[in-house]
């Protein structure tokens, strides 16, 4: 499930941070971080059983936003996600969130579908128990 608190994204992907750092460099120092955007886009992971949970900004409906460069227009996290590891969505096809958590950027919870077929699985989802 999405995150609806943003106090529990935010202690998550500080929680990350602290432990990546101390994991990589035996200490947490801002200054030396690396900026690359795979860098940038994997401080705001948080791995939460098999979803890998967006903690950045998010849209209205609880989708990931990023951005490849200052000041660029921001893409979907799950859409980058997905074309780091797979390649680019197909044309005509959009992303379909097999775990149905939109802040989930996990590739292996993605597939390429038709708008159809998102609408069908996304309006049978709500009726599963939660």
């Amino acid at each position: 499930m999405p995150y609806k608190d943003q106090e529990k994204k935010r202690e998550c992907a500080r929680q990350w941070y602290r432990n990546r750092r101390i994991e990589t460099h035996g200490s947490v120092n801002v200054k030396s971080l690396d900026r690359s955007t795979e860098a940038r886009f994997n401080f705001y992971l948080c791995y939460t059983g098999d979803c890998i949970v967006w903690t950045g900004g998010s849209d209205k409906h609880g989708y990931g936003r990023f951005s490849l460069e200052k000041g660029e227009k921001k893409i979907l996290a799950h859409q980058y996600s997905y074309e780091m590891v797979r390649g680019p969505v197909p044309q005509g096809l959009e992303l379909d969130h097999l775990c149905r958590n939109p802040a989930c950027v996990n590739p292996a919870h993605l597939e390429a579908v038709t708008h159809q077929v998102n609408v069908q699985r996304g309006e049978a989802g709500k009726h599963l128990p939660q």
